[in-house]
C-alpha cells in the first residue's frame, strides 16, 4: 500500500526533470542545434552525446575511462569537451551558464545531454520532487514524463525559443522579468532663463 498525502493524490512517480539547452560553442566549435536535457541530481558529472556535438569539435582525451551512472542507464566515457555560453531558453532566455565541461558518451540514449549535480549545483537549479516542479531562481517549470518529449514537444519548446529570439531582434521582450520597473516620461518645468 502506498502511503497517500493527507492533502490529495500522490505525485506521478514517473515525473522527470526534462528541458531544452542551447550551447553557444562545444570543443571551440559553434553549435546551432536544440539539445534535449535530463537534469540528473544523482549523477556527479555531465555528460553529452557524441551525436550531439559539431562535426570538428575538439575532445580532450581522459587519462583513463569511466563509468557513469545516471537516471538514463550507466554510461562509459573516454572523452570530454568544453561547452561554452549554456542557456536554458525554457526558463529565460537570457540567463547563461559561462561553461561547463562535459563527459561524451556513445551510448543510446533519448537524450543529448545529462547535466549532473556539478551543473546543477553551480547554476542553482533546484529539482523538487514532491512538487514535481524544477526551480532556477524566480522561474519554475513542470517537470514531465520521460516518454512524452518527443520532436513534437522539442519541436514547440524551439518554436517558442525562435519567438523569443526574433522578439529580441524586433525590440519586443515578451518574456521580461517582473522585477524590472518601468521607465516613466520625465516632468519638465517652466524655467526663467533670464532670473537664473
Amino acid at each position: 500500500m502506498i502511503p497517500v498525502p493527507k492533502t490529495g493524490t500522490p505525485r506521478d512517480s514517473s515525473l522527470t526533470p526534462i528541458t531544452i539547452m542551447v550551447v553557444d560553442t562545444m570543443g571551440l566549435k559553434k553549435s546551432r542545434s536544440l539539445l534535449k536535457v535530463l537534469f540528473d541530481p544523482g549523477s556527479t558529472k555531465s555528460l553529452i552525446r557524441r551525436k550531439a556535438l559539431p562535426r570538428g569539435a575538439q575532445l580532450i582525451p581522459l587519462a583513463s575511462a569511466k563509468k557513469v551512472t545516471t537516471l538514463a542507464g550507466s554510461m562509459q566515457t573516454k572523452d570530454m569537451v568544453h561547452l561554452r555560453d549554456l542557456r536554458l531558453p525554457e526558463f529565460d532566455k537570457n540567463r547563461r551558464i559561462d561553461g561547463q565541461k562535459g563527459l561524451i558518451f556513445d551510448g543510446k540514449c533519448r537524450y543529448d545531454v545529462i547535466l549532473g549535480a556539478d551543473f546543477l549545483t553551480k547554476s542553482g537549479i533546484d529539482i523538487n520532487y514532491s512538487t514535481g516542479t524544477m526551480h532556477w531562481f524566480e522561474n519554475v517549470r513542470p517537470m514531465r514524463e520521460p516518454w512524452k518529449l518527443d520532436n513534437s514537444e522539442c519541436n514547440a519548446m524551439a518554436s517558442a525559443y525562435d519567438i523569443q529570439h526574433d522578439d529580441k531582434l524586433i525590440g519586443e521582450d515578451w518574456l521580461d522579468s517582473y522585477l524590472t520597473n518601468t521607465i516613466l516620461d520625465a516632468k519638465y518645468e517652466k524655467v526663467d532663463v533670464h532670473g537664473t
